[in-house]
């Protein structure tokens, strides 16, 4: 008798446990597909990558030996090498304090709008990111087409300034590429500001009024520690993004003229796929993750905080 009593106590339970291996098993059944893919494409792309940069593979040889860090000291030696990681330096360092900045701007105009008006603007500034970004770079190519006919040109010339080579001169195309970024794909960067500013309680101003604090005192105390965090992630995923600028340089100016536009991942481009050097080009690869994990790690040194709403 005591037995089926503590099997009766224990019924609930088992219940509760067959209840939760159920809602787990479906879970994990819907997840499988995404698992599987960020499997394939990511996990095994990335490991793989890693086995051929030590290997001398390239597209026409049938065995790829093992041949030790040779690939990363190729690399290291091409002169290339080094000048497209300064194209790369140049624009993440001109492209991502505006892409920080900018939409934090933004999103404090934002903030003093009205709820439904906040909400306008917000899909309205995010709405770009949603298109493609080989249409919009061959929106800019015609703007900044080199005869009359560009927008650009256009516009320098009802001041009576000549018209300007842009993507087909040396001193301009970095620059043109630069201005390109910094009026698109900054809408993700302001809807992130405006949430967070959103989920600062009202009260900590309200205090601060009590105290008579100016608006920069609020700025300083209140709004920019507790969105942080949030500077924090752009800042990081921007400047991923910026070193592995790829798209416009390719469709624009194909990195050129006179290697003025080379980005790093451009470079790489060229050694895995046109001169088919796969192994020197995944070389390459993992020096472009040392270097972007290297700058991730101290912008965290740097940048992180434990201030929570």
């Amino acid at each position: 008798m005591s037995m089926d009593l503590r099997q009766l106590v224990r019924w609930p339970q088992r219940m509760l446990e067959h209840r939760a291996y159920n809602e787990y098993l479906w879970a994990y059944i819907f997840l499988a597909p995404f698992i599987l893919i960020f499997g394939v494409f990511t996990i095994y792309t990335l490991v793989w990558g890693v086995v051929i940069s030590f290997q001398d593979f390239t597209a026409f040889r049938a065995e790829h030996r093992f041949i030790g860090l040779n690939n990363y000291a190729a690399a290291l030696r091409d002169p290339v090498t080094w000048h497209s990681l300064r194209i790369s330096a140049l624009y993440t360092v001109a492209t991502v304090p505006v892409g920080i900045l900018w939409p934090f701007f933004l999103a404090v105009i934002i903030q003093q709008l009205h709820p439904r008006l906040r909400a306008f603007y917000r899909s309205a500034f995010y709405l770009p990111g949603v298109t493609s970004g080989v249409v919009m770079t061959l929106v800019w190519v015609w703007i900044f087409y080199p005869m009359a006919g560009g927008l650009a040109n256009g516009l320098l010339n009802l001041f009576g300034i000549k018209p300007q080579l842009w993507f087909g001169d040396a001193k301009q195309a970095l620059p043109s590429l630069i201005f390109m970024s910094w009026l698109t794909g900054w809408g993700g960067g302001v809807v992130l500001y405006s949430a967070a500013m959103n989920n600062i309680p009202q009260s900590l101003y309200e205090a601060a009024d009590l105290d008579c604090t100016s608006a920069l005192g609020k700025f300083r105390h209140i709004t920019w520690p507790l969105v942080k965090p949030t500077t924090l992630f752009l800042l990081v995923t921007t400047t991923i993004g910026s070193f592995q600028v790829f798209q416009s340089a390719y469709i624009a100016t194909s990195g050129g003229p006179q290697l003025a536009t080379t980005t790093f991942v451009y470079h790489i481009w060229t050694t895995a796929f046109e001169i088919l050097h796969l192994g020197r080009g995944a070389a390459m690869s993992m020096i472009l993750t040392i270097i972007v994990m290297a700058v991730a790690i101290i912008q965290f040194r740097y940048m992180s905080t434990d201030v929570e709403y």
